[in-house]
């Protein structure tokens, strides 16, 4: 095998590898993963679901959201990292910390994104995947806004069909979770209970699949970062972070 050939192997997203470490982090760090997750992505949809018709509270309640966002992303590098694991309170502060770095990079890649759709669909598409990894950059690198967005961009070169294909495979694992909660609703229905199944939906069901859809990206973009850098510059340049 020629160099040329064996760095164009290297440089191959594992997407088959990201599937599985996305599965293992969901499994084995569930219960850091829900400690996170209760106060900054469920108790804001179930606020949501008292005023749903409330546009300011709802983009209001989206900003706890971004903790849950860079302290799952620590947990799962560092699980994937083999570094000392972090618990919810470590990931809850590192992402605290970085909350206003977060939102920067959140801002500029949606902003980003956004323009890219309506100008032609597709370079918004690039410009999704390409910064797809921004806030887990964030997060294990400690880096600020742009760097961070530079660095998932460099990191997704040349690997963004791989990632469309990845997102492709999450997107049939949300609708398998909706699919779910639809027979659920089916199954009130016919058991006479039509009543009680809006409440239901809007306090119960609506935010636990809040929390299945958002950790399931969130764990599953940090992994795929995780897989990018393997790819680009082998598992010998992961390092897992510290914490005092």
């Amino acid at each position: 095998m020629t160099a040329a050939t064996l760095t164009a192997d290297e440089a191959k997203l594992d997407i088959g590898w990201v599937v599985s470490a996305t599965l293992r982090v969901l499994r084995t760090r569930a219960v850091d993963l829900l400690l996170v997750a209760l106060p900054f992505v469920w108790l804001p949809s179930l606020i949501t679901g008292f005023a749903p018709d409330n546009r300011a509270l709802q983009l209001l309640m989206n900003l706890p959201g971004l903790v849950f966002t860079g302290g799952a992303s620590l947990i799962t590098y560092q699980e994937l990292a083999g570094g000392l694991p972090v618990t919810a309170s470590d990931a809850t502060r590192a992402a605290v910390a970085r909350f206003g770095t977060l939102w920067l990079v959140g801002l500029a890649s949606g902003v980003m994104t956004l323009i890219g759709l309506v100008l032609l669909i597709v370079p918004g598409v690039i410009a999704a995947l390409g910064f797809c990894a921004a806030s887990t950059v964030v997060m294990a690198e400690n880096k600020n806004s742009v760097p961070a967005l530079e660095r998932a961009w460099n990191l997704s070169r040349g690997q963004r069909w791989r990632l469309l294909g990845l997102v492709g495979l999450l997107m049939v694992a949300v609708l398998v979770l909706l699919l779910g909660f639809v027979i659920i609703g089916v199954v009130m229905g016919l058991a006479g209970v039509k009543s009680a199944i809006d409440p239901v939906v809007t306090f119960g069901v609506g935010p636990i699949a809040v929390v299945l859809f958002t950790a399931l990206t969130t764990v599953g973009t940090a992994a795929a970062y995780v897989g990018l850098k393997r790819a680009k510059e082998g598992p010998g340049e992961e390092i897992a972070r510290t914490f005092d």
